[in-house]
């Protein structure tokens, strides 16, 4: 996986993520959804998620139900988040991967060692939520140490690595289902790390 140093310049006119999420707040919901979600949709854009999230973005959606990407969140997009996202979307996760409220919350206690990647949900679908699926790793040269192989072949050093980061970044207090990123690989020769979940 080639990994771009900052996907937003990928981004060659301004987006207006706003208008964005008004727009797909009008899509109807099918049948099962409406009543249930109707009162819920555009919440991103009410709590003021949405202003911290634009200038990180890289990616707009390309069809219908699909998603708007970010990259790029350090410290204090994470604290402004933690701050305006209601306490239920805190514990979305990307299957295995940590919290969203987990990582926003090391990324504040740890500033300038994690730039968060991620995608939004928008409301024309009745899982609007926000998800972290990637992160980089920097500035921890004591990870090279760490024996990281390509497709993590024989005697890759990823678990064990992953096993540190875990209680560094404070994650073993996730739920148990917590598990090991499905890519893990290094950014550069400072020992910089970048880790996936599918």
């Amino acid at each position: 996986m080639t990994i771009i140093e900052d996907p937003r310049r990928l981004l060659t006119r301004p987006v207006d993520v706003h208008r964005l999420w008004r727009e797909r707040t009008t899509v109807p919901l099918t049948a099962p959804h409406r009543a249930r979600d109707a009162a819920r949709r555009g919440w991103v854009q009410r709590c003021g998620a949405l202003d911290v999230l634009a200038p990180s973005v890289f990616s707009l959606p390309t069809h219908a139900g699909d998603v708007v990407r970010f990259a790029g969140l350090g410290a204090p997009e994470a604290a402004r988040l933690l701050h305006v996202l209601p306490v239920e979307a805190l514990r979305d996760k990307q299957n295995r991967a940590p919290s969203l409220g987990a990582w926003l919350r090391a990324a504040v206690a740890h500033p300038g060692e994690l730039s968060l990647h991620g995608y939004l949900v928008g409301p024309e679908r009745p899982d609007e939520r926000m998800s972290v699926t990637a992160a980089e790793v920097r500035g921890h040269p004591e990870l090279l140490d760490h024996d990281l192989q390509p497709d993590c072949g024989p005697g890759c050093g990823c678990r064990a690595f992953w096993r540190a980061l875990r209680g560094h970044y404070g994650f073993d207090e996730d739920p148990p289902e917590l598990g090991a990123p499905d890519d893990v690989h290094r950014i550069n020769a400072e020992g910089d790390v970048y880790l996936w979940w599918s």
